[in-house]
């Protein structure tokens, strides 16, 4: 097995083309200081937020080539921190996320085996303000947004042309 990690090394090197850092598990300390435990066992610790107090909601790609969490903060009208940004670590880089509506952020996945992440915010009690939007890793920019149709009392009624990222985020409830 050595001898196959060196040749592809050799060969990324050759073709001037990194190969891919790999992640295999995630720890969490106080304040949710993150280390992240590559594959062949290397640690990394990105730093943190000053006003973070958490994380929550943590995961692997599929391709194993990002990680991600939810940062939680302390927020003005609740007695509890809520989740406003999602991280990714991806190809030894840190990538922030926020939604474009300023909610907390409640669910996310990564999409396209770890290439896009998909979220939805929402506001911290009930279902008004509704909002899934969808993100290119590498690049740091907003593919696609979607938002259902609402009611004069603010529920939702309808989701016409729902896309299937927003179905697959869904299908985590």
């Amino acid at each position: 097995m050595g001898s196959v990690r060196a040749y592809v090394l050799l060969v990324a090197t050759i073709i001037g083309v990194a190969p891919a850092e790999r992640y295999a598990n995630l720890s969490v300390g106080a304040r949710g200081k993150v280390t992240i435990i590559t594959e062949d066992g290397r640690r990394i610790r990105p730093p943190i937020d000053d006003e973070q107090v958490g994380i929550q909601r943590w995961a692997l790609a599929p391709d194993r080539e990002s990680v991600g969490w939810l940062i939680l903060y302390p927020f003005c009208c609740t007695a509890y921190p809520l989740p406003e940004k999602l991280v990714v670590f991806s190809n030894g880089q840190l990538h922030t996320f926020k939604g474009g509506f300023g909610e907390p952020i409640w669910r996310w996945r990564f999409q396209d085996r770890g290439k896009r992440v998909a979220f939805y915010e929402e506001t911290p009690h009930g279902s008004q303000g509704l909002h899934y939007e969808l993100w290119d890793v590498a690049r740091g920019q907003r593919v696609a947004e979607y938002s259902p149709t609402y009611d004069e009392n603010g529920r939702v009624i309808a989701r016409p042309n729902e896309p299937s990222w927003v179905q697959a985020l869904e299908a985590m409830r």
